[in-house]
């Protein structure tokens, strides 16, 4: 048994994944320390001796290190977010960290067994993340991007995915049921018809003969998204980036409708829509 107090000696000792969240460890000694996905999440750490310590994993949000011995402490696949309070000196983007915040991109990243309840991960590019066996209970995740993320195991209870974007490569957690979410199957021939997908990562996104009639786009990324065969009737296309899309074969769309988008002129058209847009 550890003892845990403000003070505390725990020089050299494995501390891997127990759960010190919340507590007051502000002078406490934790030099050499194996630290593996400990939490520590809120807790007051502010002058403790981490030199050395080994913090691969550890959930530091809204921790307290301001005044922290960090020297030689490994730092990589850490969670910290806005909260987190380091040394003036402490350079994150360094150290192989994970920041936890809205907007955050954090595709293709394994994230399994990664302890983010609460998280605050609004409109965050989760994008082929792997998160299977996290915990994300009540963690924020509404308009994020999670095409291609694995939840397998993963436990989401309570958690916000109102108008996440996702796919058929999605995978989420077995009795896992979906369909009492409300969020946006980005496939073909899904039905978009007249929702707000402004600002929306949808790139790479394989939008075949769907159904998009008067659908918000406003300032959204469709990169190499492939719209050939959509309906975009009233689709509102406005500064959204739509580099390489590919719009071949799609229905109702204007030349009005493309060039109020960024880039137009680098997306794929049939040849007399071309004509139509002076290419």
């Amino acid at each position: 048994m550890y003892k845990i107090d403000p003070s505390a000696a725990l020089e050299y000792c494995d501390l891997s994944y127990m759960q010190l969240s919340g507590s007051n460890l502000t002078n406490a000694n934790f030099k050499g320390a194996i630290l593996i996905k400990t939490q520590f999440k809120g807790t007051d750490i502010d002058s403790a001796d981490l030199s050395d310590a080994k913090l691969n994993g550890a959930d530091l949000r809204s921790a307290k290190l301001s005044n922290a011995k960090l020297d030689g402490a490994d730092f990589t696949g850490c969670l910290y977010d806005d909260d987190t309070k380091f040394p003036a000196n402490f350079k994150c983007e360094n150290r192989s960290m994970f920041r936890i915040s809205a907007e955050v991109d954090l595709s293709n990243l394994d994230l399994s067994n990664c302890h983010l309840n609460k998280a605050k991960l609004k409109s965050a590019n989760l994008r082929k993340t792997n998160l299977t066996n996290a915990d994300l209970r009540d963690a924020d995740l509404r308009n994020a991007n999670l095409r291609g993320t694995n939840f397998t195991d993963a436990n989401l209870t309570r958690a916000n995915l109102k108008h996440c974007l996702r796919d058929n490569n999605t995978l989420f957690p077995n009795n896992f049921n979906i369909s009492n979410h409300s969020t946006y199957l980005i496939a073909p021939k899904a039905n978009l018809s007249s929702r707000h997908l402004n600002s929306a990562n949808l790139e790479d996104a394989d939008l075949r003969d769907a159904n998009l009639k008067s659908t918000n786009f406003d300032s959204a990324n469709l990169k190499n998204a492939d719209l050939r065969g959509a309906d975009l009737s009233n689709a509102n296309l406005s500064n959204a980036d739509l580099t390489n899309a590919d719009f071949r074969n799609a229905q109702n769309i204007t030349p009005e409708q493309v060039k109020s988008a960024l880039y137009w002129s680098k997306a794929k058209y049939n040849n007399d829509f071309r004509l139509k847009l002076g290419l």
